[in-house]
């Protein structure tokens, strides 16, 4: 006969101890997965405020040619910086050209999200969207995000917040 050993677990507790671990992991990875593609957002929010206030600022600051002459005011095109937009992993990119300097926008490292800024006119008919675009989870369906502004009436006028468009895909 055999005589139970008080030690140990039996192969029928370690089971539901591993099935319960499993449901716990699959409950709690799509979460997961959702924080950590929130959390890369957060680099188009930072970089769209950084060139909202560089455009605003170029807007402002009188600029002239070699010869003197005064140049209209206007906002400054630039990018599509990187060229393609990056996968799930951060890219470096060449910020020098593509006019991102004259608007002091040069990020100090490796980027999720391609930046770009496309304008409009000049003087009192001025405006601009900046655009950030990523595919956070490389299923061909891209995150955007958005910032505007423009001039009315001398006055710069600029959208209250950044639209987002299939922010988390």
């Amino acid at each position: 006969m055999f005589t139970r050993s008080s030690r140990g677990f039996t192969l029928v507790e370690l089971m539901i101890v591993v099935m319960i671990i499993g449901i716990l992991a699959a409950t709690a990875l799509p979460t997961f997965q959702k924080y950590i593609m929130r959390t890369k957002t957060t680099e188009a929010f930072t970089n769209l405020r950084l060139i909202y206030d560089g455009e605003v600022s170029y807007y402002y600051t009188e600029h002239s040619t070699r010869s003197g002459s005064v140049v209209p005011t206007q906002f400054v095109s630039a990018g599509p910086t990187p060229s393609l937009p990056p996968g799930r992993n951060k890219v470096f990119a060449d910020w020098e050209s593509s006019n991102w300097s004259a608007i002091q926008f040069i990020p100090d490292s490796a980027t999720i999200f391609r930046y770009q800024v496309i304008t409009s006119g000049i003087g009192s008919a001025a405006a601009f969207t900046a655009s950030a675009e990523a595919d956070l989870n490389e299923n061909n369906i891209y995150s955007l995000y958005e910032r505007s502004g423009n001039i009315e009436q001398g006055e710069f006028v600029g959208s209250p917040g950044i639209y987002e468009a299939r922010s988390l895909e």
